[in-house]
């Protein structure tokens, strides 16, 4: 039977085992695995346990980001509910500023119809006619 000692000697390198990294030498892609001074007086079952704690507390921290993420997504469905509704109220309003702005410009048009009918110039026109009128009968009254 292994030791403790040896156990963790294979698996996180040994100072015995080369050259490089402080005498360490290790295949893992990340380096040599080093006992922190939180992890150096554990055994396997210390590590196991303390691993086994860290696990729970990130499980913790996890769910509490899940249920952060769900109200998220509650928050974000409701927004697009309220954009939604506010787009349709949008594309309404648009349809009655339209038919309003097509009533306005053929009232307008109207208008300037009106207006170039009740022009001045045939009023003018009139009041000249009239005014002749009024000589010639001046004339005829006077030499008649």
């Amino acid at each position: 039977m292994r030791s403790a000692s040896s156990d963790r000697d294979a698996l996180f390198g040994s100072p015995n085992q080369g050259q490089g990294n402080g005498g360490f030498m290790s295949n893992r892609a990340w380096g040599v695995a080093r006992d922190t001074q939180k992890t150096e007086d554990l055994d396997n079952r210390g590590l196991l346990d303390q691993q086994q704690t860290i696990m729970r507390d990130q499980d913790q921290i996890l769910d509490v980001l899940a249920q952060s993420v769900g109200r998220q997504k509650e928050i974000a469905i409701s927004i697009d509910t309220e954009l939604t509704e506010q787009n349709m109220l949008l594309d309404d309003l648009d349809s009655k500023v339209d038919r309003t702005d097509s009533g306005i410009r053929n009232a307008t048009h109207r208008v300037r119809k009106v207006a170039e009918q009740a022009s001045t110039k045939g009023m003018w026109g009139v009041i000249c006619f009239l005014v002749l009128a009024l000589i010639v009968v001046s004339f005829l009254a006077v030499y008649l």
